[in-house]
């Protein structure tokens, strides 16, 4: 036993020794055929040469040569500066057919030539020309040779039109396939019309190969079969009967007794595309049953024989062919393995791409914010310089010329000056200055005391005028400020949103396809936008039903089993469509849910309060609540609180941070006019997987909480907005619990006690005899009891808002359906 396992250990290092060098060996092989195939096809190009000798013999109809002079004109503007040789290659391959034909064809190429030359003086060359220079470059050789040789038959002249009009339609044809060869753009896909414009291309060039043929093997029939293996293996049975449609039409038109070659390749191709998924082995049986079957049924036993050898000649050169090669086709044609990959490497790239110029565009933001913030921050004014700035100007204008000027500013410069100080003292609290209110002082010790006083005061309303105005400057670079750091935090919570890999998500797709497939459902499109634990969205189309509620009954319930999460319909469209069909939207159901009802009056019993509210949905799965008291009552302060709110529910959905969105209406309310108009605000946002609730509060009321029988006060001492610019936010944050009521009021409610010492143990006292957990019906209650408190008396503008935080219950349970598997998914913690 001890030397058997010696044996075979030594067996299988010498194996593992002889794999490596064979792979190494391979590997060194590959390499070598790789360079050679680089420096002949990508350094030389001889592929364009092959492929203009090849076209330049093409014939059809057996006697039109159409393929030169289009793939010439689409050089000119493509390779120009391989011209040359492409052209010496193409006269090389009609010399081979007629000498007639290379004549004409030397003809077209050489007045395409010039009439392009001509186009580029007059700056007028452009590839959209080519069309109908080509058509122009055909019809004047063969029209001359024609005229020249005194036909007077119809038939040539109908057929030398025919063939100018292919070279136009040629000509269209292969600038659209030509430049996929060329320059290898990096698309995401071919559409239906490249790709078949790119198999017309390699048949027609497969055309200059008719008559090749070795020991009675024909080099077309090897080709053509060759390029059907390599599309059905890439693209199944729709893109292999279509290139087996292509090239046999081609190859039928250049040998007319070859007509049957059209429908032997398409059902080969069709039923080699057929077999792709038992891979190379698949496609070759389907290639070699495809083309021995219509042998049998067209030709003799020799033909038999000698089509069955070309599908293996052909399958030998298929099976040679890299991967590389067949990964790279594979790549442009929708539906398969390697388009979807490179599909996600392509979006991943522009993903990357465009992250990186928003993160740019962020950082930019960022440092104008800093910039501005730099700016704006306030300088400290010295009281004595301002003091001794003003006294300068009034003694530069009065005491200059004044006899005492010696005296006053000399033996007396502190009475002088502490004179002075007490009337600019005067001047700034009065805000004027009269003869009656001039120190006596003042007028005993200065000969000129109206002048010097009056002008004191003209230059104190100048400072103030342009202090004043600085302010509004520096308010108005802090406003930039804030926003310019919003948008900059906005951009940078895209920019990392765009990074996150996009994921193919057709597994899953089909997964629930066919899971309302099996409960009789007739959906039409099942796609998946994002699939992360609670923060799923998904849209399904099917037809309408007609007002059942499939969607909330049926469709919900399901997608909620097999991702073991509870989904819910956002939205539907099932009104009004043409095609008959319903489109919904279902997304995650958060963890908790908020109901909330409002209640409020008018001072004095009038139709419009100044206090405003509002609720936001807010796209991270948060939901506010904001409540804003205008200054005063009626309708401009009911317009000054909605235009708060309006503002703050912009910002919040468009992403700024609750912080920065006040301040940035703060700094609004105080540009906005010189005059006094202010709003308090009273936010709250509730975070609705784990209720968690922030508060913040400018100038507001307390808000309370009541849970149970336990009431929650939560407050804040700041002053509203519009006021100061420096405002200050009091952030609290809460975790409330399902069944809690958040009740937030203005003062009209909060204040309506005028005579009670204690307005904190009356509310919550009126908070806890309301029995009922209702918000609405919670909030009128409440509204009822301050109102009837003041015997019917309402002093202000009364507002309530009563929320309730609930855990989410799903209006229908989960359909469970036997065998159905769960769909796998990333999970993100939140």
């Amino acid at each position: 036993m001890f030397k058997k396992f010696i044996l075979k250990n030594g067996l299988l290092v010498q194996s593992g020794t002889v794999s490596t060098y064979l792979n190494q060996i391979g590997d060194l092989l590959h390499q070598k055929v790789m360079g050679f195939f680089y420096l002949l096809f990508k350094r030389w190009e001889f592929g364009y040469l092959v492929m203009g000798f090849l076209l330049g013999r093409a014939v059809i109809l057996n006697d039109m040569s159409p393929f030169a002079i289009p793939f010439f004109a689409l050089m000119y503007h493509l390779k120009k500066e391989k011209l040359l040789y492409i052209s010496l290659a193409i006269l090389f391959g009609t010399n081979l057919t007629d000498s007639r034909h290379s004549a004409i064809i030397f003809s077209g190429m050489v007045i395409y030539f010039f009439v392009q030359k001509w186009l580029v003086t007059k700056n007028k060359a452009d590839l959209s020309y080519a069309p109908f220079l080509v058509s122009l470059s055909m019809a004047i050789p063969q029209g001359t040779n024609l005229f020249y040789q005194q036909v007077n038959e119809i038939y040539p002249w109908v057929m030398a039109g025919i063939e100018t009009a292919l070279g136009f339609i040629l000509t269209l044809i292969f600038a659209q396939s030509l430049p996929i060869l060329i320059y290898q753009k990096d698309q995401v896909s071919l559409n239906q019309e490249e790709i078949i414009g790119l198999i017309i291309l390699l048949a027609s060039t497969m055309t200059g190969t008719v008559g090749w043929t070795i020991q009675d093997y024909s080099i077309e029939h090897i080709i053509s079969r060759y390029l059907i293996l390599i599309f059905a293996f890439v693209g199944g049975g729709a893109i292999g009967s279509s290139v087996g449609v292509v090239t046999g039409l081609i190859l039928s038109l250049s040998n007319t007794n070859a007509v049957y070659q059209i429908s032997l390749l398409a059902f080969s191709g069709l039923l080699a595309g057929l077999l792709k998924q038992a891979n190379k082995l698949g496609v070759a049986f389907g290639l070699v049953i495809g083309t021995t079957i219509l042998s049998i049924y067209l030709g003799d036993q020799n033909e038999i024989w000698i089509s069955f050898a070309e599908s293996m000649i052909a399958l030998v050169f298929f099976v040679l062919t890299p991967k590389s090669l067949i990964k790279q086709i594979a790549t442009f044609i929708p539906g398969t393995s390697e388009y979807h990959l490179h599909y996600q490497e392509y979006v991943s790239k522009i993903r990357s791409v465009t992250s990186g110029k928003i993160d740019q565009f962020a950082n930019m933001f960022t440092q104008l914010a800093n910039s501005f913030k730099e700016i704006s921050a306030p300088t400290r004014i010295d009281q004595s310089e301002q003091i001794d700035h003003f006294m300068s100007q009034v003694a530069e204008k009065h005491c200059q010329t004044c006899w005492k000027r010696n005296k006053c500013w000399n033996e007396e410069f502190f009475k002088t000056y502490r004179i002075m100080t007490e009337l600019m003292t005067i001047i700034e609290t009065k805000g004027k200055i009269t003869k009656k209110n001039i120190p006596s002082e003042w007028a005993d010790h200065c000969v000129k005391s109206d002048q010097t006083s009056f002008h004191l005061m003209d230059v104190y309303d100048s400072y103030s005028d342009h202090l004043y105005w600085k302010n509004q400057l520096e308010e108005s670079r802090q406003l930039v400020a804030h926003q310019l750091y919003g948008v900059s935090q906005v951009m940078k919570d895209l920019a990392q949103e765009i990074q996150k890999d996009g994921k193919d998500l057709g597994i899953q797709e089909q997964q629930i396809h066919q899971a309302l497939e099996r409960l009789g459902l007739s959906v039409r499109q099942v796609n998946i936008i994002r699939l992360e634990e609670g923060n799923v969205e998904i849209e399904v189309t099917q037809p309408n039903c007609n007002g059942r509620d499939e969607c909330i009954k049926i469709v919900a319930p399901l997608i909620s089993e097999v991702l073991n999460e509870n989904i819910i319909v956002n939205n539907k469209e099932c009104q009004f469509k043409k095609d008959g069909s319903c489109k919904m939207c279902l997304r995650s159901a958060k963890t908790y849910e908020v109901d909330t009802g409002y209640a409020g009056a008018a001072k004095g019993g009038k139709w419009l309060s100044g206090d405003s509210f509002s609720t936001i949905e807010v796209s991270n799965g948060k939901y506010a609540v904001a409540l804003s008291d205008g200054m005063g009552n009626g309708e401009r302060a009911r317009t000054e609180s909605k235009a708060t709110l309006e503002l703050l529910k912009q910002l919040l959905q468009s992403g700024i941070e609750e912080t920065i969105a006040i301040k940035t209406i703060n700094s609004v309310l105080l540009l906005r006019s010189q005059e006094e108009i202010f709003s308090t605000v009273d936010l709250a946002i509730v975070d609705l997987f784990n209720a968690k609730t922030k508060f913040l509060k400018v100038g507001s009321t307390p808000s309370f909480i009541k849970r149970s029988d336990e009431v929650i006060m939560i407050s804040a001492n700041n002053l509203p907005v519009g006021i100061i610019q420096d405002i200050d936010i009091e952030s609290i944050e809460v975790a409330l619990q399902p069944g809690d009521l958040l009740i937030m009021m203005t003062d009209g409610i909060y204040d309506s006690p005028k005579r009670t010492a204690n307005k904190e143990l009356w509310m919550k006292r009126m908070i806890q005899e309301i029995e009922s957990d209702l918000p609405q019906e919670f909030a009128d209650l409440l509204l009822e009891k301050v109102v009837r408190y003041l015997q019917g008396e309402i002093r202000d503008d009364m507002t309530v808002v009563v929320s309730k935080i609930d855990k989410y219950q799903p209006e229908w349970a989960t359909i469970k359906i036997p065998g159905l598997s769960k769909i796998e998914r990333e999970r993100i913690v939140n």
